[in-house]
């Protein structure tokens, strides 16, 4: 993704009225995004497994 891509996605969404809280800038964020809204509410989310 590119800054110009995540400026204009940005700009665009700073555009409107009641903007969300979450808006994705990219294929990646998207997602996550989308892991986290069926993701157990019981559980901490990780979008990557931790291997301290």
């Amino acid at each position: 993704m590119t800054p110009e891509a995540v400026a204009a996605t940005v700009a665009d969404t700073i555009e409107q009225p009641e903007p969300p809280l979450r808006v994705p800038a990219g294929a990646p964020a998207k997602q996550v995004l989308e892991a986290r809204k069926v993701a157990p509410e019981d559980k901490p989310f990780l979008a990557v497994p931790l291997d301290w």
